[in-house]
């Protein structure tokens, strides 16, 4: 089976981990892409999400738990192995207008060999919040300060590891999420930053 790269595949795969896993848990979660737009009044648009993971339940109130937002890699170099390109992860500072500070909430890059790379959008805020900011310049029609601003999120250290809060491969994703609905079906705080 190849692995997912677009968003519809990735939502596919974490409905199919949602399902095999469903008997681990005494509510029933699912995915659905979020059609629900919240206004920015910063950038006067509203803005939606690509996915949540939610509760079904009876009330039909479906209460969401985790936001997720899924971006491909397109470049030719690959953001895991390539050192010297990519000695650090950076997301555009637009990916700030979908930040919900109370909820769980993944940014997940699809690397081009279709590894998942996904950081809590805790860390991304907390890195713009330290001025972790490069201005790349305005490239075609991407002009707006926004699209041209880029927060390092993760950097290598000298061994070229990543930061413990840079969670690489489905696997571990689906274990983060795991610790997230395991809180929520035991009715416990879920805690948004990673050990």
């Amino acid at each position: 089976m190849s692995k997912p790269r677009k968003e519809p595949e990735c939502i596919e795969h974490v409905a199919k981990y949602l399902k095999r896993n469903a008997k681990n848990y005494k509510k029933v979660f699912k995915i659905s892409k979020d059609l629900q737009a919240h206004y920015i009044p910063e950038i006067g648009k509203y803005v939606r999400s690509d996915a949540y993971i939610f509760e079904d339940d009876d009330s039909r109130l479906n209460p969401k738990i985790i936001f997720l937002e899924f971006e491909e890699h397109q470049r030719p170099y690959s953001i895991l192995k390539d050192r010297n390109m990519c000695p650090g992860i950076n997301v555009p500072s637009r990916k700030l207008h979908y930040y919900r500070p109370f909820n769980a909430q993944y940014w997940i890059k699809i690397d081009n060999d279709g590894t998942p790379i996904c950081i809590p959008y805790r860390y991304i805020a907390r890195s713009f919040q330290e001025g972790n900011i490069n201005d790349i310049g305005a490239q075609g029609k991407y002009t707006e300060k926004c699209q041209r601003e880029m927060i390092v999120v993760a950097s290598r250290d000298k061994n070229g590891e990543w930061p413990d809060y840079v969670i690489i491969g489905w696997r571990s994703i689906f274990a983060e999420f795991r610790r997230i609905l395991r809180s929520y079906d035991r009715g416990k705080p879920i805690n948004l930053l990673r050990k």
